[in-house]
């Protein structure tokens, strides 16, 4: 079963720190815009009236809250086996909301409804090529915004495919193999 604290990392890294976005006239904090922040933080934080300093001083709880709520509603609430497809369905959802989410299902084969249930997370499960449709579904995505309206997303491109790229689905596997390789090529050196 996936875990939602293994993005935590990735995500931190990503979001840095509190922002003005002007095209969108609010603030943002780690990836929690201020529309969000108001809506959610009643039910996530116990936090009745939110302000925009209670966004400004987010705590490491607080939006760790937060990214629980966006990768529950990503993986049905952690209903996806695999590590990696459940981070890259978090990504699509955290990234571009219910529109990303249909563009996953659109890649995995199920009805775009923009909800991750039983049906998308099933198509996902029994799926071993799951991680690689995903990956290459987002990095498309990200890619036809990009060209589609450049003056909006064009400067987000590289950002955004970086980012992805720390989700590749044989990053991991790739990393396995060097470090063998290196410890086998240090050992052969020893016996020198």
């Amino acid at each position: 079963m996936a875990d939602f604290r293994k993005i935590l990392p990735h995500v931190d890294k990503w979001e840095g720190g509190l922002v003005f976005i002007p095209e969108e006239k609010q603030y943002t904090n780690r990836g929690i815009q201020w529309t969000t922040f108001k809506a959610l933080a009643p039910q996530l934080i116990n936090l009745p009236s939110p302000t925009i300093d209670d966004l400004k001083q987010l705590t490491q709880a607080q939006w760790e809250a937060f990214v629980k709520y966006f990768w529950d509603i990503a993986t049905d609430d952690n209903s996806i086996d695999n590590q990696r497809a459940a981070e890259l369905m978090f990504q699509a959802f955290w990234g571009s909301g219910r529109t990303g989410i249909k563009v996953m299902q659109r890649a995995i084969g199920v009805n775009p409804d923009g909800r991750v249930g039983p049906i998308t997370a099933g198509a996902i499960n029994r799926n071993p090529k799951a991680p690689e449709i995903l990956y290459n579904a987002l990095e498309a995505f990200y890619k036809k915004l990009a060209t589609d309206k450049p003056e909006r997303y064009g400067r987000f491109l590289k950002g955004w495919l970086n980012r992805l790229s720390e989700l590749k689905p044989d990053k991991g596997a790739a990393l396995g193999i060097i470090l063998v390789g290196s410890l086998f090529l240090l050992y052969l050196i020893s016996k020198q």
